[in-house]
């Protein structure tokens, strides 16, 4: 059974997209958005990288979440 994740603003995450130039990498939650996929709204996430001042957008299944 899969966990229900809450995601908020602040918390830390690492990125798990293979196919992501920042994969591997950790960063914090900056604020999320609503994105059209598939004909549903569904929230993504800005992320700021750390160690850089890069900001991405990143949907949740391309986050791992951090205690």
């Amino acid at each position: 059974m899969n966990k229900r994740i809450r995601w908020a603003t602040g918390d830390k995450v690492k990125i798990i997209d293979n196919a992501s130039s920042h994969f591997g990498k950790t960063g914090i939650l900056i604020e999320p958005k609503r994105v059209p996929v598939y004909g549903k709204l569904q929230y993504h996430w800005f992320v700021k990288i750390e160690g850089t001042e890069t900001i991405e957008l990143f949907a949740p299944e391309q986050l791992e979440k951090i205690d």
